[in-house]
């Protein structure tokens, strides 16, 4: 199913929404995991998605099904925004 790059940018959820991961979609967008105040080594889990927080950095655990869909969005809409930038 095809994306269009902007909308799936412009709102938590949205890459799981229009692919089909509602659970996750509903989870992250109720979710507000940039403003969570998390403890070192804490782990997060949403439905397809675990998030273990370190002191500055995150670590993203996808369910098979949903990392191989999230790479495949990525190889086909991660160029079409990087050759946008270099152009600007």
């Amino acid at each position: 199913m095809p994306v269009d790059s902007c909308w799936a940018r412009s709102r938590p959820g949205a890459f799981a929404s229009e692919l089909g991961f509602h659970a996750l979609a509903a989870q992250l967008t109720r979710g507000r995991l940039p403003d969570y105040e998390f403890h070192t080594r804490e782990k997060v889990s949403f439905d397809g998605l675990d998030v273990v927080m370190f002191n500055e950095k995150w670590q993203f655990k996808f369910a098979h099904q949903v990392g191989d869909t999230l790479s495949l969005f990525i190889s086909e809409f991660g160029g079409e925004h990087l050759a946008s930038r270099q152009r600007n």
